[in-house]
């Protein structure tokens, strides 16, 4: 028997077998991220660090340790409290920092963590905190809570309000007697012995019942005579939609119309009794306030209104005081809103008439 060519036509049959197309398998997609947990110290004392872990978390529930490769960074802090990282995963409170706090965070493949926060004390300190707020509502009219007795805390030290209807006392240790009081409402006063961290919130109760200003309302503008010479005669008796909400005695005021541009939508303000304090927000940019609330006079005109409104309620008409601008902008016709800077501007008090619709 001939093995050579036998052998031959063997290899041959292989290495054509060999050319013959392959089944290829498919890749393996990369699990999707969707969730980064950091843990680690509640709090620091300054002048130490603490480690963090970061867990990255995967559509296909599996996990996985990205410390190594996770930043960690800062969103929002209080006042003088200062951290850093000098290395992966590891945080450090200055040995300058005041007592406080930062929102804590990582961020790793553009993907960011909840924050938590990061507490700055004083061995042996703590923190009292809590919710600020009037009638169930959340405070943003300016309460007032400060430390009047007791030997846990600097008496005559006011809470710090860093975060909209909390307050806290950074520090603490023993016994204090906080106050929380503000214009129209019947003060309250709490003793406690601040041993761990340690939550109270607050009610605050009106002392007369608001003057009820829920409804649509139109407001007339009138600027003062001192701005004849900067705004045109058409920014004089100008008429606004105002849609004033009520919740005891929180308002907001919401601004609209075929000519006006309003941001943010609502500006909040408060009813005492009949007395109406409201806030037409702006905003301090450089040499400038920018106005929030816009009302197009012409095609290239608009007026920008910002300031402080205050005024004593009735039905079904009553008279405020905007003491703050009215500026004058213009901007291309094709606008939808005018760029700042505005062209002229006219503080001071200007005349308001609301009147119900």
């Amino acid at each position: 028997m001939d093995f050579g060519r036998a052998g031959v036509l063997a290899a041959f049959v292989a290495l054509a077998a060999c050319d013959e197309p392959r089944e290829k398998i498919p890749d393996t997609p990369s699990p999707v991220l969707v969730n980064l947990h950091v843990s680690g110290p509640d709090t620091l004392a300054p002048g130490t660090s603490g480690q963090f872990t970061v867990v990255a978390e995967y559509a296909d529930g599996t996990s996985a340790d990205v410390t190594s490769d996770a930043k960690l960074s800062i969103n929002g802090t209080s006042a003088r409290a200062v951290v850093s990282f000098p290395a992966a995963g590891i945080a450090q409170a200055s040995p300058n920092s005041d007592p406080g706090f930062v929102n804590l965070l990582a961020i790793f493949n553009n993907v960011r963590s909840a924050s938590r926060k990061l507490f700055i004390l004083p061995p042996g300190t703590f923190v009292l905190q809590g919710a600020i707020t009037q009638e169930g509502r959340p405070d943003q009219i300016g309460s007032i809570i400060e430390i009047v007795g007791g030997t846990g805390g600097a008496i005559g030290s006011r809470a710090s309000r860093v975060e909209a209807g909390r307050y806290f006392f950074f520090g603490l240790a023993g016994e204090v007697e906080i106050r929380a009081s503000v214009s129209g409402y019947a003060p309250q006063a709490h003793r406690l012995n601040v041993t761990q961290m340690t939550t109270l919130d607050i009610d605050l109760q009106p002392l007369v019942a608001p003057a009820g200003v829920s409804g649509a309302w139109n407001m007339t503008l009138m600027p003062a005579a001192s701005c004849a010479g900067n705004l045109p005669a058409l920014a004089v008796g100008r008429v606004i939609s105002v849609q004033l909400s009520q919740q005891g005695a929180n308002v907001q005021a919401f601004f609209s119309g075929p000519t006006i541009y309003n941001l943010p939508s609502a500006h909040l303000g408060s009813v005492i009794g009949n007395a109406l304090s409201l806030w037409i927000d702006a905003r301090d940019v450089d040499t400038h306030f920018e106005a929030f609330v816009f009302d197009r006079l012409t095609p290239t005109q608009w007026i920008g209104i910002s300031g402080s409104v205050t005024g004593t309620v009735a039905e079904p008409e009553f008279s405020a005081v905007l003491s703050g601008a009215v500026d004058l902008y213009t901007a291309p016709a094709s606008a939808n809103f005018p760029p700042p800077p505005p062209v002229a501007g006219c503080p001071g008090n200007h005349a308001l008439t609301f009147r119900r619709k």
